[in-house]
């Protein structure tokens, strides 16, 4: 048994591509939400909706992200981690060889304090080609303390 302290801190959530390959199109501000997720895991207060998780109850929390690009025309590609409307990490990666390498992974990931009702989101400048398999691109939280 886990008790109170164990019920606390069981806020999670793992949000993982859903099996398809498109560019993003949904801007929102300066970048392009996106929102082609389906729910891996989630336990607690937090939820998601429409490209977004909702943090249901305030802490400190790792916030993750992996994306996987595929696209023979890109020259470089990166992606944001924001919160709410504030960009927090950033993944930026060149694509600087003759041969183009289409075939791209980062990952992304830091500890932040998210309040109740705030809103987690992945978010690109570009219009690269993304992979959403649920093993290469996904995206997360979970709490470390409150």
């Amino acid at each position: 048994d886990k008790g109170e302290l164990g019920f606390r801190f069981s806020q999670s959530a793992h949000i993982v591509g859903r099996g398809v390959e498109e560019k993003p199109s949904y801007i929102v501000g300066r970048a392009y939400l996106l929102k082609s997720w389906i729910v891996s895991h989630r336990a607690g207060q937090i939820s998601y909706s429409k490209g977004y998780l909702i943090v249901g109850q305030t802490g400190y929390y790792y916030v993750y992200c992996q994306l996987y690009s595929r696209d023979a025309d890109a020259t470089s590609y990166n992606f944001l981690l924001y919160i709410d409307e504030k960009p927090v990490l950033k993944a930026v990666k060149p694509i600087i060889s003759s041969r183009k390498t289409y075939n791209n992974t980062n990952y992304i990931g830091g500890v932040f304090r998210i309040a109740a009702g705030q809103r987690i989101s992945v978010r690109t400048q570009y219009k690269n080609l993304f992979m959403y398999n649920s093993t290469d691109s996904f995206f997360g939280a979970f709490m470390i303390h409150p």
